[in-house]
């Protein structure tokens, strides 16, 4: 409400106070909060929300007048600039006085633009602003066309319209989410809308998404694929931090050579200097990338380490024709506990094939 003081009243509103506020035949308890200011001075104006406890049918324009409890006199009156569907937020007070500013000042640009502020999660249509802002539809229909040819107003579809500088920032967001999700799971190939939906608001209208994925696409920032998008760029690499990490997990493998290794022991070669969700990264990027072979019991191997377990077994079954599980130690050194994972891969693999407990080259 655009709230005046009454000149005659001796004892100062404060703000929070709670007050009886009558608009044409109703009464409705409501607490006034302060919006521009923390006082308001005796026959000064400003712009104040009031909280009904009880609800009151109002328009934009409708005529109240405000009275303490327990008091027969009046505090003052104004009109009513905005049936508000938010409690008034001083995180939001930038937007919403400009809003009523611009209500205020009769400046429909502005109020079009700062209504179009008020709900970014959707378009929204001439009628509806029309019914909130109190405003002829037909001059809000004359502001939007202005907003569409000065290039500042958009429609999505016959959904509505939306503020191109706030569909700009949407694109940019989801363009971030798309980037930031794919660097963060270094297997993920494409993310879906789904995911980007459930990254922003649920409810954000469905088309308003499409249209700035469609768009980014046709910019050739993102890339459809059947599982979702992508960035052109994508590709799988790792941050420079990350890159000296894999300097230390190839070393660490080098000199343990064909004993297997698990993400545990690779923390302490490394004197913990590194976090363990890292350690991580770069052992499923190094798998991913066929340098290091995760067997089933989820220790790992180099591809060179795997290798040299080959020649191996070569040799001794050009010698024995066979081996067994008990023939570990013979062939690599250590026992059947951390032998039977790595012949288990060969034979996934089809390098050995099993025949009850003998193996033999496939």
């Amino acid at each position: 409400v655009k709230f005046r003081f009454a000149k005659v009243v001796s004892k100062p509103m404060a703000n929070h106070q709670k007050v009886l506020l009558h608009l044409g035949t109703g009464i409705s308890p409501a607490h006034a909060v302060f919006m521009d200011r923390d006082k308001i001075g005796v026959g000064e104006s400003a712009l104040v929300q009031f909280r009904l406890k009880a609800p009151l049918p109002a328009l934009a324009g409708d005529h109240v007048v405000i009275a303490p409890h327990c008091e027969k006199m009046v505090l003052g009156g104004g009109v009513v600039l905005e049936a508000s569907l938010f409690k008034f937020r001083q995180s939001r007070a930038e937007n919403t006085i400009g809003y009523l500013n611009a209500l205020m000042a009769k400046n429909l640009p502005g109020v079009v633009r700062r209504y179009m502020n008020l709900f970014p999660r959707q378009p929204v249509t001439s009628d509806d602003m029309a019914r909130y802002t109190g405003v002829e539809l037909s001059a809000i229909h004359e502001a939007i066309h202005q907003g569409i040819s000065s290039k500042e107003i958009m429609p999505i579809g016959d959904q509505g319209f939306y503020l191109i500088k706030q569909f700009g920032m949407f694109k940019d967001n989801l363009l971030s989410s798309v980037t930031e999700l794919l660097e963060n799971d270094l297997l993920k190939k494409s993310v879906n809308i789904e995911e980007l939906r459930n990254r922003f608001v649920k409810n954000f209208d469905k088309l308003l998404f499409q249209n700035a994925l469609d768009d980014l696409c046709r910019e050739n920032k993102l890339i459809k694929e059947s599982g979702g998008f992508r960035t052109p760029k994508c590709s799988l690499k790792l941050n420079s931090a990350l890159n000296q990490l894999v300097g230390q997990v190839f070393h660490h493998a080098k000199v343990l050579g064909i004993m297997p290794f698990s993400l545990g022991q690779l923390i302490e070669l490394t004197q913990k200097k590194y976090p363990k969700k890292d350690i991580q990264k770069v052992l499923t990027f190094l798998t991913y990338q066929g340098k290091f072979v995760q067997l089933n019991d989820d220790r790992f191997l180099t591809i060179e380490a795997i290798e040299e377990v080959k020649q191996r077994i070569q040799k001794i079954i050009s010698e024995k024709k066979s081996f067994t599980l008990s023939d570990s130690t013979e062939i690599l050194g250590f026992g059947r506990t951390k032998g039977a994972p790595i012949f288990e891969y060969l034979d996934s693999i089809g390098f050995t094939k099993r025949e009850g407990n003998l193996r033999t080259l496939k």
